[in-house]
């Protein structure tokens, strides 16, 4: 009995908003915390799955680097002596925020609803329903 094997299940490929959809929320929202929060007054007027999709993105970006900052501030008001061993890893931290932002704004600007690698997973999971 020769039999072949099923065909592979297609590729999956990222959502895309729709051309009508405006993706200026979307864009704003990674520039910086001041761009989010111009993003989300922006949002309550003129609501879109792909701003919400990105605002929550960058949510989690705000909040990832803030815990990072306050982990530093911790770690360093407790042990003084590790700031300078520290700091190299701190510098790291941050720069990957920043390549995410990157990302984020990129997909935003293709209209891709992509989560942000490594953390946009989770940001979708937690943040879930914000901003709808």
């Amino acid at each position: 009995m020769d039999t072949e094997p099923p065909p592979p299940p297609p590729l999956a490929t990222p959502l895309v908003a729709s051309s009508s959809e405006d993706n200026t929320v979307a864009i704003i929202s990674y520039l910086s915390p001041v761009g989010f929060i111009v993003a989300a007054i922006l949002h309550t007027k003129n609501k879109t799955k792909i701003g919400a999709f990105h605002l929550r993105q960058s949510l989690g970006l705000i909040i990832t680097a803030v815990a990072i900052s306050i982990g530093f501030a911790l770690i360093s008001a407790i042990l003084p002596f590790l700031v300078f061993l520290l700091f190299p890893v701190y510098s790291l931290l941050w720069v990957g925020v920043i390549v995410l932002a990157i990302v984020g704004l990129i997909a935003a600007a293709n209209r891709k609803f992509t989560p942000i690698p490594f953390l946009g997973d989770q940001y979708v999971k937690y943040l879930g329903t914000a901003f709808d």
